[in-house]
């Protein structure tokens, strides 16, 4: 199985099922169940329904999915105008 590694942050708050999109920098082609990582170790698993490409300001009026502010946004995406959105169902 492959795993998606995610900052501590944002896993925990996968995990409680508060976070419903993991914001990347990159696309993927995956889809299905996946490994939520962190550190080398797998704390979950997760189904990934979907990845999308969003601009900065579409990412914005989503923050209740993704739950990242907009200032930390810019600093991972190192300057892109948008980021891709990946739709994860906690199982």
């Amino acid at each position: 199985m492959k795993n998606l590694i995610i900052h501590e942050k944002w896993l925990n708050l996968i995990m409680l099922g508060e976070k419903v999109w993991e914001i990347r920098s990159q696309d993927t082609k995956f889809r299905g169940e996946i490994g939520l990582g962190y550190r080398g170790h797998r704390y979950g698993t997760s189904l990934l329904v979907d990845v999308k490409r969003m601009s900065l300001e579409e990412l914005e009026q989503y923050f209740d999915k993704h739950k990242v502010p907009l200032q930390d946004l810019k600093k991972y995406l190192h300057g892109k105008n948008f980021g891709y959105t990946t739709y994860i169902r906690t199982t």
